[in-house]
């Protein structure tokens, strides 16, 4: 069976997560800061009406980033609410890749050498071309104990 992959780049990395789980994909995004929130959270996305927490993927998997500056417009992606995830929420992400085809048989298990900041959230890599894609599951990110979500 055919899943069609959503790509991007965080911190260097090839990402990819199921197209399925998106909302959408927002180009230069506006987003207002929230005072006293935790390191992970960029802000608020207002979203047509819709709030929409924006979270930083580079602290929560622990990527190195490149110097902070005190920008208020990024690239999102906005993820589907599910039965995990009752609010809409969204994250960062440095540059868009493309949506790609894969067949379910050729996404491989994590291998052990995987960087240890993100083991925990990779649901599998995927060899295309001459790229390789870190498959993250956007379940294991936002229901992790720390961020709390849909739990609440």
């Amino acid at each position: 069976m055919k899943k069609e992959i959503l790509t991007f780049y965080i911190g260097g990395y090839l990402i990819g997560i199921d197209i399925l789980k998106t909302k959408e994909m927002v180009r230069n995004a506006s987003y207002d800061k929230v005072a006293s929130s935790p390191p992970y959270i960029l802000g608020l996305l207002n979203l047509r009406g819709q709030i929409i927490t924006l979270f930083d993927l580079k602290k929560i998997m622990l990527v190195e980033e490149k110097k902070a500056d005190e920008k208020r417009r990024c690239d999102c992606i906005v993820l589907k609410r599910t039965n995990e995830i009752d609010e809409l929420i969204g994250f960062e992400i440095d540059e868009p890749g493309e949506v790609i085809e894969v067949e379910e048989s050729k996404i491989s298990p994590s291998p052990a050498n995987i960087d240890i900041k993100i083991r925990s959230f990779v649901e599998g890599i995927i060899k295309n071309k001459d790229k390789t894609i870190i498959l993250i599951s956007v379940k294991d990110i936002f229901m992790n104990d720390d961020l709390k979500l849909g739990g609440m």
